[in-house]
């Protein structure tokens, strides 16, 4: 047997098909993962990214391509070092404080803190408070996208539809990281 692993490109060349046989302008949000390991490795995976991108046209903010990563030296260095102009997302691990978003505003466009950061903060906050920290976000002209909301599993929520509509009307989300994106197309189109 041959297995042959995809490539960035591969993904970028399969989404740019489906678009043009659809019809449809889908956009892309990679991850750069690890980039300390690559380093060592010898291997500079941000640069690589970087260069796969623009060479597909993905250059600006403007264009259908969010970068996103959980390293905020790294994403530093990709919007001061090499000069990316893309729309960039610094994701917040668990247990990293929601209080201290200030320091991402000099490089990120937007913050991706987990759905169970946003519920582990409402445990003794009003929905108030939280409120307060997606506007103090968009108040530094930070979007927030939450990860990962899934339809399969939610102890805090029966319903994927109560999850989302916590997500989006409830706290005042701009967006959603999800394995069931037709259904949250669904939900905000309804």
């Amino acid at each position: 047997m041959n297995f042959r692993l995809h490539t960035l490109q591969d993904e970028i060349d399969l989404i740019e098909g489906l678009n043009k046989s659809t019809g449809k302008s889908i956009g892309i949000y990679p991850e750069i993962k690890n980039p300390g390991f690559h380093l060592k490795e010898g291997k500079d995976i941000s640069k690589i990214v970087l260069k796969v991108l623009a060479n597909n046209g993905y250059i600006k903010k403007t264009d259908p391509c969010i970068l996103q990563c959980f390293d905020s030296e790294e994403l530093k260095r990709i919007r001061q070092e090499l000069g990316s102009d893309l729309f960039l997302t610094q994701l917040l691990a668990l247990p990293e404080s929601l209080e201290d978003i200030d320091k991402y505003a000099g490089y990120a466009d937007a913050i991706g803190p987990s759905i169970e950061q946003l519920l582990i903060t409402t445990h003794g906050k009003s929905s108030k408070e939280i409120k307060g920290f997606i506007s103090h976000a968009h108040d530094l002209n930070l979007k927030v996208h939450a990860y990962t909301f899934r339809q399969d599993e939610h102890p805090n929520f029966e319903k994927f539809e109560e999850l989302l509509t916590f997500g989006f009307y409830d706290i005042g989300l701009d967006g959603v990281f999800t394995d069931f994106p037709d259904t949250v197309v669904q939900f905000l189109e309804d």
